[in-house]
Formats: structure tokens, C-alpha cells, sequence
């Protein structure tokens, strides 16, 4: 086990937004190595109904966020809870607690839809005018948007052109999911929600078990006796034949890297030319969305 760090170093806030996980985070990690590591989470319910956000999301979202907590409870890693009700009132609320924090660097994982940029761009902004470094990582795609582009230095608009390329680019080890980091001290309390805006999180609450372990158990169940005949039975409603991970992904407590890792090993640990290629395929098409909605701003 690493030694704990000098508490006389830096305070490192990680903003969690769309990866609600502490395995393979790469904001996580880097806010883990060195000083300490305070967590939060922003609850924006206003701007989040404005985009009909509805009562099942919210409700999975509090359960994985409970579920959050106890992990980064073990790492010693205290998770605080802000209310900013909408984007335009985030930077002032993230400010306020890196004050009461004494914070010296905020991370967070990019997102990429235009609303979730400026806001972004505004807490830079905020932070930057009070001395306080900010570090954006890219734990939401597999290949950041800017890296798969045409000879012409273009972003693709097509996807088969887009796969064929994001499959030149990538290397081995990209996705090599990162280890869990390792704790900072002895275990603090956990956050324990009820209810997320105003929904109880008890809402589907057997159907969807929410948390990252939740979710590793429900891809190695598809990837064991669902995946090979993926390309199949997606399509007809009367099988089990989807992974029913989207939830797990959308918010994170599940990344595409673990996903293709996983899909990489039941291919005999290649993308291409086993059963789960069909699959695969999902999984880039994932990537080549966020790389649309970075590069082409008026999709959003």
C-alpha cells in the first residue's frame, strides 16, 4: 500500500460529473497523486429538468451516487454534496467550496455537449481568477475527440470512415483500464441520499441495482452468455439479447475502456475478429458520438 499523503501537500478537489466510479477515472487518479483528495458532486435539478431529465434517471442517479460514496468512503476520500440548480449557478458554488476546503487544484472528467462547456469554461474562468489550478481529463471517451480525424485534419461526420481510422489510432494500451488508487487515509463516513430532486431512489430500485460493481457483474454477465450472439438477437425484443449497460455508461459508473477490455478478452484479446464485434462497434460508435458533439457544436 502507497504511504499516505503529506497532509502539508496539496488539497485536490475532483469534480465527479458523468463518472460516478474510482476505478479507471482518470481525473480520479491524477487527483490522487499527490496531497489530499476531497470529492464532490453538483445536483442541478433545475437545468437537468430543463432538458427532461425524468424521475427513473434521477433516481438511478442517487442510487449510484450512494453507491459512489461507499468506494470513495474506503479510499478515505469524503464525498460533499453542492446544490447549484442550474449550470449558470455552478461556478460560484464550486468556488465557495473550494474556499471552505482551502483547495489548490479542481479535476474533473471533459463533457462535451455545449451547455456542459460553458459552464465548464465559466468555473475555469472563476477558478482561475482566485488562484486555483484546474486539470481536465477524458475518462467519458476512449480516444478524445481531436485525435480520430481525416488526412485533411477534419473530424469525420460519417461513422464507417470514423471506425476504420479510430481503430488505426488506437493503441493496446488505451484501453488498459486504471487500477482503483489507493486509499488516503483510514475510511470516512459515506453520503447517504434519500431522494434526488425531489424522486425517491427506491424507483425501479430492484431492476437497477446502481454502482460500479453493480455494473462490472452485469457486463461480465453479458460478455459470458449474451455477447456472442449480440449481433443477433439485439434485435428481437423477445430474447435477452441487449447488454442493458447504457444506464451504468450514461452515468459512468461504467466506463467504455472497461467495456472494450472486457469485449478485447472474449475476443481472444484482439477489437476485431471475434464474436463480439457487433458489440465492439457500439461501444466505438459511443466514442464517435462525443467526438460529434465536441467538433460539431450545433448538434447540440
Amino acid at each position: 500500500m502507497a504511504p499516505w499523503p503529506d497532509p502539508f501537500a496539496m488539497t485536490t478537489l475532483i469534480w465527479f460529473r458523468n463518472d460516478l466510479r474510482v476505478a479507471d477515472n482518470p481525473a480520479l487518479s491524477a487527483a490522487c497523486e499527490n496531497g489530499r483528495v476531497v470529492a464532490c458532486f453538483v445536483i442541478s435539478a433545475e437545468q437537468w429538468r430543463s432538458h427532461d431529465v425524468g424521475d427513473r434517471r434521477l433516481a438511478f442517479l442517487g442510487r449510484s451516487l450512494n453507491a459512489l460514496s461507499g468506494e470513495l468512503a474506503k479510499l478515505g476520500i469524503p464525498l460533499e454534496i453542492v446544490d447549484a440548480p442550474r449550470f449558470v449557478d455552478v461556478p460560484g458554488a464550486l468556488l465557495g467550496l473550494a474556499k471552505s476546503l482551502g483547495v489548490d487544484r479542481l479535476v474533473f472528467n471533459a463533457e462535451y455537449p455545449i451547455n456542459e462547456k460553458r459552464r465548464d469554461d465559466a468555473v475555469r474562468q472563476t477558478m482561475a481568477a482566485n488562484d486555483i489550478d484546474v486539470a481536465c481529463a477524458h475518462g467519458g471517451a476512449t480516444l478524445p475527440p481531436g485525435m480520430v480525424v481525416t488526412k485533411k485534419a477534419t473530424p469525420y461526420s460519417v461513422f464507417s470512415p470514423f471506425k476504420r481510422r479510430w481503430l488505426e489510432c488506437l493503441q493496446p494500451d488505451q484501453i488498459r483500464p486504471l487500477p482503483t488508487p489507493h486509499p488516503q487515509g483510514e475510511p470516512v463516513p459515506a453520503v447517504k441520499l434519500d431522494s434526488l430532486g425531489g424522486v425517491s431512489l427506491e424507483l425501479l430500485a430492484d431492476d437497477w441495482p446502481a454502482g460500479e460493481r453493480a455494473a462490472m457483474r452485469r457486463l461480465d454477465g453479458f460478455v459470458e452468455s449474451v455477447a456472442d450472439r449480440y449481433a443477433v438477437d439485439r434485435d428481437h425484443p423477445s430474447v435477452r439479447g441487449t447488454s442493458k449497460l447504457s444506464a451504468y455508461l450514461s452515468v459512468g459508473a461504467l466506463s467504455s475502456n472497461q467495456c472494450l477490455h472486457a469485449a478485447a478478452q472474449h475476443n481472444g484479446g484482439r477489437l476485431r475478429g471475434g464474436a463480439a464485434d457487433a458489440w465492439i462497434d457500439e461501444l466505438i460508435w459511443r466514442d464517435f458520438y462525443r467526438h460529434v458533439t465536441a467538433l460539431f457544436p450545433h448538434v447540440s
